[in-house]
């Protein structure tokens, strides 16, 4: 990582079937994510992070049995998040922000339920937020801000007693259900950075957040009315 490489990432990686992980972050390699990467069964660890590769993820990162750790962060990358990732079973950590990635953040992600950390921010997401990613036991940070996404931010997101680093700012979110927040139970303190502001919310905030362990949360809160 962090050298000056550049041109495209050989092609015949993949030959080397007993190599683990690939770090290769911080170069500047153009092209496609090459698809033959996808059928390295033994691979843990991919950091293909800030170089200038493009193109789609391949649906072939459904074949990485293995892989605890993806980070496809600050490249050029296109198209949909393949819902394959989800059949990653041992996944923990997934990184797709700074991309130009479209469409909706597909529900099937949360089949690989030991995830502890999604970073999709600064796409071009649309939809809702899945209810089933805020369900995720593991997840301890989830950074979903700079997108279009939509409609309501649920109330399992606030049943989550792991969750403490929760960005949804800078969307276009419609509704909270402020007494839900406030009634969750969720323990504040744990909580690292919470952000929700710049969204579309007409909603007032509620008493709850006057009270002295709300305060910092309070400030995030953009009050519309």
């Amino acid at each position: 990582s962090k050298n000056q490489f550049d041109g495209k990432i050989p092609i015949d990686m993949h030959k080397a079937q007993s190599l683990k992980e690939i770090w290769l972050a911080g170069n500047n390699f153009t092209g496609v994510v090459p698809y033959q990467i996808f059928t390295m069964g033994n691979i843990t660890h991919i950091n293909l992070s800030s170089n200038q590769l493009s193109g789609n993820i391949s649906e072939g990162v459904a074949n990485l049995n293995n892989l605890i750790y993806l980070n496809l962060f600050d490249n050029n990358l296109i198209g949909s998040i393949p819902e394959e990732i989800g059949e990653c079973e041992k996944l923990e950590f997934l990184s797709l922000g700074k991309n130009q990635l479209t469409g909706a953040i597909p529900a099937g992600l949360a089949r690989a339920s030991k995830l502890e950390s999604i970073a999709l921010f600064e796409n071009q997401l649309i939809g809702s937020i899945p209810f089933e990613i805020l369900e995720l036991k593991h997840l301890v940070y989830l950074g979903l801000f700079d997108n279009k996404l939509e409609g309501q931010v649920s109330n399992e997101v606030f049943k989550n007693a792991n969750l403490s680093y929760l960005r949804l700012n800078n969307n276009r979110l419609e509704k909270v259900d402020y007494d839900s927040l406030c009634a969750s139970g969720y323990n504040w303190d744990n909580s690292i950075y919470f952000d929700l502001s710049d969204n579309e919310f007409d909603e007032k905030i509620p008493e709850c957040f006057s009270e002295p362990v709300f305060y910092e949360i309070y400030t995030l809160f953009k009050n519309k009315n």
